[in-house]
């Protein structure tokens, strides 16, 4: 999967035949351009200051179904632009609203409650198993909470309630309960070498907190383009509530992927001494951005294993996406997707 971001004032996003003419300004030299083919394109994220894009650039986007995200200084999505011929059927929408006050709804807010906390369990693991010689009590805090994260997941398999409404309220408050011993895991193993020491989100100045919202944005914006292109409801969620501009049932489908694609990858980095350039509001830098976009692109495209066979991460979300769509017409029971250590 291939990103590319346009940002900054005075940035343009241009057409030219069958590629994308990028123009980004520099102090040390105005005139730099880019061309991109759209063969090669997957996703093309544009920052919200002072970024023009022409009209036949969007269009060709369009016609080729490489989705347009605006983005803020978070990577969180602000807008989207795509081919209305690529939204599914409103079928799939009725359905889905419908499984809010059914059974089809509180199964599968709880299957993605239980999914997160065992991809949770699994990084702790994935982040503890070279220690087990050289770091013991390192590891042994991993596996404890790894195991206090299963167990928690499996009260959160237990949760009756029939439908989306009643159950969101105790799946929350399990989430919460594993997050904190997530969270407190990593910061007591990565917090001397890189200075995290707890999870912040808005108004953060933590380098690995500022990469983590940054990546969890893109993440966003692709996931919300899986969902379209399975014909489901972005807005109508099953376990976060809705609220006006919230993208509920994204965000819902975000938290089995968000331990593998966000957290994994920063934290990868991060023991390995990446520098995480910011701004002085503390913002990620544009090299950093750039750095944390492919290193994205190449987490999509790693092969895992998916039902039987080896595909890349990148089809997985969109199989999921209409696995959901499957589950609530009643055709299939959803499963939230697990990568093992």
């Amino acid at each position: 999967m291939r990103y590319e971001i346009v940002d900054g004032y005075g940035s343009q996003v241009l057409k030219h035949s069958e590629r994308l003419v990028l123009r980004i300004p520099s102090a040390l030299d105005k005139n730099i351009k880019r061309e991109v083919p759209v063969l090669h394109l997957d996703h093309l994220l544009v920052g919200t200051k002072g970024v023009l894009v022409s009209s036949d650039a969007l269009a060709l986007c369009c016609e080729r179904g490489i989705p347009v995200t605006v983005v803020d200084w978070r990577g969180r999505p602000v807008g989207r632009f795509g081919s209305p011929a690529l939204h599914g059927s409103a079928h799939i929408r009725r359905a889905q609203l419908e499984a809010f006050d059914a059974n089809l709804g509180a199964e599968f807010a709880r299957e993605v409650v239980c999914g997160k906390l065992l991809n949770q369990a699994d990084n702790l693991r994935y982040f503890g198993k070279n220690r087990k010689t050289r770091d013991p009590a390192q590891h042994e805090l991993l596996e404890t909470s790894a195991d206090d994260i299963n167990e928690i997941s499996k009260r959160a398999s237990c949760i009756s309630e029939k439908c989306a409404n009643t159950a969101r309220l105790p799946l929350m408050t399990l989430e919460a309960e594993g997050a904190r011993i997530y969270w407190s895991a990593l910061s007591r193993l990565y917090g001397t070498r890189s200075g995290f020491a707890r999870r912040e989100q808005r108004g953060t100045r933590d380098p690995v907190n500022a990469a983590l919202n940054y990546a969890y944005g893109v993440l966003n914006g692709e996931v919300w383009n899986a969902v379209v292109l399975a014909g489901l409801e972005p807005y109508a969620g099953l376990l976060h509530v809705d609220r006006p501009g919230r993208l509920s049932f994204v965000l819902d489908l975000m938290e089995e992927f968000r331990p593998i694609i966000a957290d994994r990858l920063v934290f990868g980095l991060a023991a390995k001494g990446w520098k995480i350039g910011q701004e002085e509001n503390g913002w990620l830098d544009f090299a950093t951005k750039q750095r944390l976009l492919k290193a994205i692109s190449e987490r999509w495209d790693a092969r895992v294993n998916y039902q039987g066979r080896k595909i890349r991460l990148r089809s997985v979300l969109q199989l999921q996406a209409r696995d959901a769509a499957r589950h609530f017409l009643g055709r299939a029971q959803y499963r939230a997707f697990r990568q093992r250590w």
